[in-house]
Parts: structure tokens; sequence; C-alpha cells
């Protein structure tokens, strides 16, 4: 697909007014599997994010119930001004799938809205 040379400029004013209001913007790619084979697809989704830099979400862990309820544990991720991101960090020392989720609280212009989110990845044995 081809993008016109307005259409792009119009964009670029665009981000330009969102700076001066302290919105930041950052790519995001979300893969669809942490292990990969040989020979397996591998497919990951690009995602554009907008963050609010005077305003940052709070990412909180915990877990979710059997009503689907957020059920937060105390655990509030780190955020990382550079990366525009909240970071979450771990050493498993265990193989196999581990989960992790969380919420997401950020402002809007009509209060607070919360975000769950759930993750995994998997851990497979060193070769050596």
């Amino acid at each position: 697909m081809r993008i016109s040379a307005k259409r792009i400029e119009k964009d670029r004013a665009q981000i330009a007014a969102d700076k001066k209001q302290s919105l930041a913007y950052r790519a995001v790619v979300l893969d669809s599997s942490r292990t990969v084979k040989v020979g397996e697809r591998y497919i990951a989704n690009v995602h554009l994010s907008v963050t609010d830099q005077n305003s940052p979400p709070v990412v909180l862990l915990g877990h979710i119930d059997s009503n689907d309820n957020f059920i937060p544990s105390g655990d509030t991720l780190r955020y990382d001004k550079d990366a525009l991101a909240s970071v979450y960090e771990t050493t498993p020392l265990t193989i196999g799938k581990h989960f992790w989720e969380g919420e997401i609280i950020t402002r809007r212009d009509t209060g607070f809205e919360k975000l769950v989110f759930h993750m995994n990845y998997n851990v497979v044995k060193n070769k050596k």
C-alpha cells in the first residue's frame, strides 16, 4: 500500500501537535509465540501506542478470578520513561509455561480506564 506525501505531512503535523500536549508515540510488537522451532511460523502484530508523558499509565500485577474480576497482588511495575513502557522482568528457574496477568490504569478525558491483560512465555531447557 502506498501512502501519499500529503497524508504523511498531515500525520507528522498531528504528531508535532500531540508532542506539545506531552503525548509520546511508540511502536509495540506483540508476537504470537515466545518459543518457535525451526520450520514453524512466527507471527507478530505491530501496534501504535500513545502515552501521556505527564501522566503515564500505572500497571498492577495480579490475577483474574473465576468471575473475571482482576485481583491485584500489590505489585506495581516500574515505568521507564525512555522506553515509554512499564517493565516486567523476571528470571524463571523452572522449565515450562509461565503466566502473568495485570491491569493497566490510564487517565482519559472522562476519568480513568482499566484494561486487563494476560501474558505467558515458555521456558525451555538449555542445550549444553
